[in-house]
């Protein structure tokens, strides 16, 4: 097998997994949208509190925004949440993913060049 044929293997196999993971984001996003609807709707002048690291927000009356907008935005950020972990996955495939298709890309026009220059060295 070739190294073409090999990183064009690996680009389709990353490609696959960003796929696969942006699927199973999905519905991680449509689950904490309908839960941040019900926090939302339980929330009157109480602390927020990330249930992974500890974290807490609050009152209402001492926080300028939303508190489920601040949690949100932490548990982007929070090392002990799992969609933080599930975000920077995605992000290291994409670059993994964008990195090997470039890498293809210059080995593929490499390829060209080389041929083309082999075939141009075998006229007479």
């Amino acid at each position: 097998m070739s190294t073409s044929d090999r990183l064009q293997d690996q680009v389709e196999e990353l490609k696959e997994q960003v796929t696969r993971l942006q699927e199973e984001n999905a519905v991680l996003v449509h689950d904490r949208d309908a839960t941040r609807r019900w926090v939302n709707d339980l929330q009157a002048g109480q602390y927020v509190n990330c249930v992974y690291c500890g974290y807490q927000y609050g009152p209402v009356d001492t926080t300028p925004d939303a508190p489920s907008a601040l949690l949100q935005a932490h548990v982007e950020q929070c090392p002990a949440h799992p969609m933080a972990q599930l975000k920077a996955e995605l992000m290291a495939l994409r670059d993994g993913c964008e990195a090997l298709i470039k890498e293809y890309e210059s080995i593929d026009t490499q390829l060209l060049r080389d041929l083309l220059d082999s075939s141009l060295e075998s006229r007479p």
